[in-house]
């Protein structure tokens, strides 16, 4: 998995966090930061229900990158009285990783949870920045994609920020258990100039 240095980092509300590369010994708590965003039900994946599979992915995918210079895997830490109850000290993880296949060599998909005691105080700008960062020193990573409700403006305006646009749009992608349907955005961004 790729380094990146640790950076100390204040929040919009005066909390501070340190942003730093991931490692083995953080997987019980980037599971328990996964199961915490899974219960309030909005914009995962699985449902609470799938946590134990997910967890056991995450603890594979972590494991399996380790030596991996093609993957990032990026985790905000908070210590002290700031850390919430329920997810400990990790707050925030943003994964990042290049295509495995030559022809998407160039691409790289970007997934990032942050609970909910952290959001709209500059936590998701600071570690979507170090993200883009890195992809920009990456020999081969030329674009960026990532996956987003359709429904969450906030995850969307983060996005744009970052020079993100809408590349399309999956209708009826996602059914919550209640039967409701959500569309599905795929946004890039080109983190060198795209080919002509």
């Amino acid at each position: 998995m790729a380094q990146i240095e640790p950076v100390n980092v204040r929040l919009r509300d005066g909390r501070h966090v340190v942003l730093r590369s991931a490692g083995i010994a953080d997987i019980e708590a980037i599971c328990a930061l996964t199961a915490s965003v899974t219960q309030e039900r909005g914009y995962t994946l699985f449902e609470p229900e799938e946590l134990g599979e997910s967890s056991l992915r995450t603890s594979k995918r972590v494991r399996a990158v380790v030596d991996d210079p093609d993957e990032l895997r990026v985790v905000a830490e908070v210590a002290g009285p700031h850390a919430p109850s329920d997810a400990g000290h990790i707050v925030g993880d943003l994964s990042i990783g290049a295509g495995r296949w030559k022809r998407l060599a160039h691409c790289a998909t970007l997934g990032i949870d942050i609970h909910r005691d952290f959001r709209r105080v500059g936590l998701g700008d600071m570690m979507v920045r170090a993200a883009l960062a890195w992809a920009t020193g990456h020999p081969r990573i030329e674009r960026v994609e990532l996956y987003v409700y359709a429904d969450n403006a906030p995850a969307i305006a983060l996005y744009r920020k970052h020079g993100f646009t809408q590349e399309g749009r999956r209708q009826h992608y996602f059914r919550a258990t209640d039967g409701r349907y959500f569309d599905d955005l795929i946004m890039v961004v080109f983190v060198k100039n795209p080919p002509r």
